[in-house]
């Protein structure tokens, strides 16, 4: 098997990155897409079905383990979110 020489094809083959990387200051959309597949899990299953129950947990845990991993002040997050739906519209 060939080994590949990244002097050669270093626009192909540049510095590794992560693919996915979440910052503290993406907790507001982050919480939006799992409150958007929380909506879909309760429109698919109803809120008393198991799955839905099930669902509703694992969404539950990925937000908390957000905020550990990240070190996310909740309390600061909700604030910055209200303060944009809240702001009065600009004449």
């Amino acid at each position: 098997m060939h080994t590949i020489d990244r002097d050669v094809f270093h626009k192909l083959y540049g510095p590794k990155k992560p693919r996915a990387v979440y910052y503290k200051k993406d907790f507001c959309d982050y919480l939006l897409m799992i409150m958007l597949c929380g909506s879909v899990i309760i429109v698919s299953y109803g809120l008393v079905s198991p799955m839905s129950i099930l669902g509703l947990g694992l969404c539950t845990f990925t937000v908390s383990m957000f905020m550990a991993r990240h070190g996310v002040d909740p309390g600061a997050a909700t604030r910055a979110a209200l303060s944009v739906f809240l702001q009065a519209p600009k004449p």
